[in-house]
């Protein structure tokens, strides 16, 4: 984990444990979802944690609104 003040970045490894995914799982993500809070910076990808919570919010929103 990278941090500051301000910003604490993850690893894939990092983020896919805190989310109970596989490394497989949190590629395809990373690959197909723009809206998941991550950057790629050369090879590596870096997720931004603060923002996690949020973007499940969106994700959970997004599924009962493609409910109704």
């Amino acid at each position: 984990m990278i941090t500051n003040d301000h910003l604490q970045l993850l690893s894939v490894a990092e983020t896919a444990e805190l989310l109970g995914l596989s490394l497989n799982s949190m590629y395809m993500l990373l690959n197909t979802d723009p809206s998941f809070p991550a950057i790629r910076i050369g090879k590596k990808w870096v997720i931004q944690e603060n923002r996690i919570p949020e973007w499940i919010t969106q994700q959970m929103t997004k599924k009962n609104v493609d409910k109704n």
